[in-house]
């Protein structure tokens, strides 16, 4: 949401943003609702404390999770039905009052969550770095298995280009007749 409060001309300028067709005509219904709390300030901070609140009941109702299931939302008076008076304004605070347990609840569960989630990733990333480690062992062994064959295999070279080379070299002498 956007908004801006011009005071001298009792003017709010408010955009929201992300809404659904439903979520749309539930904002204009408020609005229309709204009598003299219409020019008040807080008018479209309260309407969207109010569209949030019910999209988290919304989602609350529809996941039953063991985090989220105990949760007792309350139903209260909405912005809408508020009568017109000149204690508007304290009533939206009151209000906005009652809603901010509901959300400091909320927070703290999505805190939980994203806790458990960064625990879980550690979990994850631990586990990829074992294997990891074993699969890096094992190439070290097998690497100084190779480096054996392979000296093995130079000793041997050595050892038999050198005499296949005096033997190439004698094997003239060996073969010419002697008068």
């Amino acid at each position: 949401m956007s908004s801006i409060y011009l005071r001298r001309r009792r003017l709010n300028l408010s955009v929201f943003y992300g809404c659904n067709d439903a979520q749309s005509s539930d904002i204009e219904n408020r609005l229309t609702k709204a009598g003299c709390a219409l020019y008040h300030l807080m008018l479209t901070p309260g309407v969207l404390v109010e569209l949030d609140r019910n999209r988290l009941a919304d989602v609350r109702s529809k996941r039953r999770t063991p985090t989220i299931s105990g949760l007792q939302i309350p139903s209260k008076p909405q912005l809408h039905a508020f009568p017109d008076s000149s204690n508007i304004e304290m009533k939206i605070r009151e209000r906005l009052v009652e809603v901010k347990p509901e959300y400091s609840q909320k927070l703290d569960q999505c805190q939980m969550v994203l806790e458990s989630l960064t625990f879980t990733t550690q979990m994850a990333s631990d586990h990829v770095a074992r294997h990891q480690m074993f699969a890096d062992t094992r190439i070290v062994v097998e690497t100084s298995q190779e480096n054996a064959q392979m000296r093995s295999i130079a000793l041997v070279t050595m050892i038999f280009l050198r005499l296949t080379s005096v033997a190439v070299s004698k094997a003239p002498e060996l073969h010419t007749p002697k008068d």
